[in-house]
């Protein structure tokens, strides 16, 4: 079944498109940390100075947020002023609309897809929105799941949204494809749709097959087991044990999970910052100056807590930064 894996994968990248993306995303540093970490968000902002004008980044940057406030969208709309034949700059434009005028990111997407039927980024994001409640369309979701999938197919974020596809048959060749996929792969950040695979194969199979579904799990979780300490797959685990009937598993897995370096400096640094405020713009130099240096005393600490994370180096160069002020 690996083996099957692995040369569906390998024939579904050859079809793959300059549209999709890059593999240096995948090895950011920005993966180290949590999700929902504030500083991943940061750490794009301050790379992004470095190279304004990478697609990508910025598609990740306005990703981590589900509403932007009017600088950021007012940013995005000078970029898409500067860049108007551009559709990445038209989708940043539109992306960073979602959540406080989506009716006017829904109409800027359907101008897009007029012009690039395919445009995948528009897709992806359209499954969120026509999963929400207020824009909920199922038919509409279904149509850009397929769109997604088959211009990106080694993308694993549509497959977030397989338990909302109507289509019976359409969803189960997703399965397919998806546990295909899943063989193929030992990346954490991808194995955790493990979750979506079986909610799926259990919606779609019949009751007298619920067994063997549960044997096939209990197959999966020996391919997760060695990521078990990884706080992303840990709950992934959890469930699979749950489903299969292994309370055992299930238990020790709902125990108390072991330190977890990148998540400790992560809690110890937002902390940190809610006691002690950085320093506003106009506050004097020597303010800013004190302020950093002892931020620069907590980001040496917090390098040695967890020297895989980027929060440290990151908050280094700030306080230098601070410390340099004039």
């Amino acid at each position: 079944m690996r083996l099957f894996g692995l040369l569906l994968v390998s024939a579904l990248a050859a079809g793959a498109t300059e549209q999709c993306e890059p593999d240096y995303i995948n090895s950011l540093p920005i993966n180290t940390l949590p999700p929902e970490s504030s500083d991943r968000r940061a750490v794009l902002e301050e790379r992004l100075k470095q190279t304004p004008d990478d697609f990508a980044l910025n598609r990740l940057f306005l990703s981590a947020s589900v509403y932007e406030r009017s600088p950021i969208r007012e940013r995005y709309q000078r970029l898409f002023a500067a860049h108007p034949d551009s559709l990445d700059y038209q989708y940043l434009r539109a992306r960073s609309l979602v959540g406080s005028n989506t009716k006017e990111a829904l109409r800027i997407y359907g101008q897009i897809l007029e012009k690039d039927p395919d445009y995948p980024w528009v897709h992806l994001s359209q499954l969120e929105i026509y999963r929400s409640p207020v824009f909920r369309d199922r038919q509409k979701l279904q149509a850009s799941f397929s769109a997604v999938t088959r211009v990106c197919p080694e993308m694993f974020a549509p497959y977030g949204y397989l338990n909302e596809i109507p289509d019976n048959d359409l969803a189960a060749r997703a399965v397919t494809t998806l546990r295909a996929m899943l063989h193929a792969s030992q990346s954490p950040r991808q194995l955790r749709y493990y979750r979506n695979l079986w909610a799926v194969e259990f919606r779609l199979m019949p009751a007298a097959e619920h067994n063997q579904e549960r044997k096939q799990i209990a197959e999966d979780l020996k391919q997760l087991l060695p990521f078990e300490h990884d706080p992303l797959i840990r709950p992934v685990i959890k469930n699979g044990a749950e489903l299969d009937g292994d309370g055992a598993l299930a238990k020790r897995m709902a125990a108390e999970q072991p330190a977890d370096p990148i998540r400790l400096v992560n809690d110890a640094s937002n902390a940190w910052f809610k006691e002690y405020p950085a320093p506003k713009n106009d506050d004097p130099p020597e303010k800013k100056q004190a302020y950093g240096a002892d931020l620069l005393a907590k980001s040496d600490e917090w390098r040695k807590m967890a020297p895989k994370s980027v929060i440290g180096d990151y908050q280094r160069v700030r306080a230098l930064t601070l410390v340099n002020a004039p």
